[in-house]
């Protein structure tokens, strides 16, 4: 039996999913897990200076004693959870850059033209995030991104909050907003109630880490972008393991975001064409019904051509592929939430043939169904393969 000190928070939804990650493989290769509860400004216990263990995995913010073990002989897996630290490109990590492109893509598919993000200026991967969403949305012919950076770490000030609600203040509408963590994105939607400004109608708002407990005491609920912090913790179990044998841990890899989890801060697309929006609420109503575009063309109440322009104008895309993509959303939230077969998946959905759905779904996500629900809803099997 292995003996691995742990020093990660608990304090945090992606502390917690990490922990979880660890814990799994863990149990799995018959580890003795050494952990103390902390925060996510925690300093290493005095303890750690004369521990004859076999590994450590430390994200603590003061690393007073693992480098001294890592020169002892002792393999560690640590980086800090701020700016300061072992540089992040040495373990396995969260790939920023595809949490900032999923929203961009994903604010996009809603119609926005107008985007904002709000990060820390002193977090590499807050610039990360940033520059990722605002290539995107770049890219999709909209700019400039209007940004608010504040201290990673900061409590909010009066002078600060003030700052904030200016800047809310100052936004074109409807705007999305990406914060770059749920507790920012929570202290966010507070300060629009208070500065008037509707959510999501005028700003639509999403957050990083899908943190249930923030997410759900905002008001309105806030949508967040799942980082899958379960995989990236079992990722990074089995590179200690590895060390812990001699073997060489090769690359290190980027764990991508899950997708995201949609709740009312931002369930509300960002048209103000009442033909489209005639045509979007008879998509929403169709779910699990087949429908073609001469369907919503005539719920729209104006001709096919006519959708279709507006829809390029709006989407930068066609009807046919929006509907299409909402059917890979719909077997993905299936993959992910349920243990449905594929059969049944098909029903709901009102797919008639279950090939049609595994060719669907291969042309969007480059894999099989059964693949991305192996490795995205139980990502950490992936890991131990």
């Amino acid at each position: 039996m292995r003996n691995v000190a742990v020093f990660i928070e608990s304090s945090t939804q992606y502390g917690r999913g990490l922990l979880q990650g660890i814990a799994r493989y863990a149990q799995l290769v018959d580890w003795r897990l050494h952990y103390e509860q902390g925060g996510l400004g925690r300093e290493e216990p005095e303890w750690l200076q004369d521990w004859d263990g076999d590994g450590v995995v430390t994200r603590a913010r003061r690393q007073k004693y693992s480098a001294m073990l890592g020169r002892r002989g002792i393999p560690v897996v640590g980086w800090s959870g701020d700016t300061e630290g072992v540089a992040v490109e040495d373990i396995p990590n969260l790939d920023e850059e595809a949490v900032g492109e999923l929203a961009a893509t994903y604010f996009l598919g809603k119609g926005f033209r107008h985007f904002a993000f709000i990060g820390h200026q002193d977090a590499m991967w807050s610039s990360k995030r940033e520059e990722a969403f605002q290539a995107v949305v770049q890219d999709a012919g909209h700019g400039p991104l209007h940004v608010r950076n504040t201290l990673f770490g900061g409590r909010g000030s009066r002078k600060s909050e003030e700052a904030d609600r200016d800047f809310l203040l100052s936004l074109p509408v409807p705007c999305a907003v990406l914060c770059v963590t749920d507790e920012r994105g929570a202290q966010i939607l507070g300060l629009a109630r208070e500065c008037g400004r509707a959510v999501p109608e005028q700003l639509s708002i999403l957050g990083i880490d899908n943190d249930p407990l923030l997410c759900q005491i905002a008001h309105p609920p806030l949508s967040s972008i799942d980082t899958n912090p379960v995989a990236l913790g079992t990722a990074i179990a089995k590179r200690l393991d590895r060390l812990m044998s001699g073997d060489d841990p090769g690359d290190p890899p980027k764990i991508r975001p899950v997708g995201v989890v949609e709740r009312a801060s931002t369930a509300w697309e960002a048209v103000a064409d009442p033909h489209l929006v005639q045509a979007l609420a008879f998509v929403r109503r169709s779910v699990g019904k087949r429908i073609s575009v001469d369907d919503v063309a005539r719920a729209s109440g104006i001709s096919r051509r006519a959708l279709e322009y507006r829809f390029q104008e709006y989407f930068q895309t066609t009807v046919a592929a929006y509907l299409r993509q909402r059917t890979v959303d719909g077997i993905k939230k299936l993959l992910l939430e349920t243990d449905f077969p594929l059969p049944r998946i098909a029903d709901i959905l009102g797919i008639e043939r279950l090939q049609q759905l595994h060719m669907l779904f291969r042309k969007a996500e480059g894999c099989s169904p059964v693949r991305y629900r192996r490795e995205h809803r139980r990502a950490e099997e992936g890991h131990l393969s």
